[in-house]
């Protein structure tokens, strides 16, 4: 569903919904509402924006740490803040 800015092309929508649609199915869980002309993010998908932005951010962050950049996490149990 990602493309870097070198790569040639974005996927064709096909790809896409074939990518989301095998997602949906190994999730158990719809991610978009697709009973009007666009689809719309359901209250699940929304919730997977969510995790996979925190996703790249921690990504982020432990690049950073490993590169010396960041001072290290610590396990606090609370929730990341950006």
């Amino acid at each position: 569903m990602f493309w870097l800015e070198g790569d040639a092309a974005p996927p064709a929508q096909s790809a896409v919904s074939e990518l989301v649609s095998n997602l949906e199915s190994q999730i158990g869980v719809q991610l978009f509402d697709r009973t009007e002309r666009y689809p719309k993010l359901t209250p699940a998908g929304a919730d997977a924006r969510t995790v996979v932005g925190n996703v790249a951010v921690l990504k982020a962050r432990a690049k950073g740490i490993s590169g010396g950049l960041e001072p290290e996490l610590r396990r606090c149990g609370c929730a990341l803040s950006y």
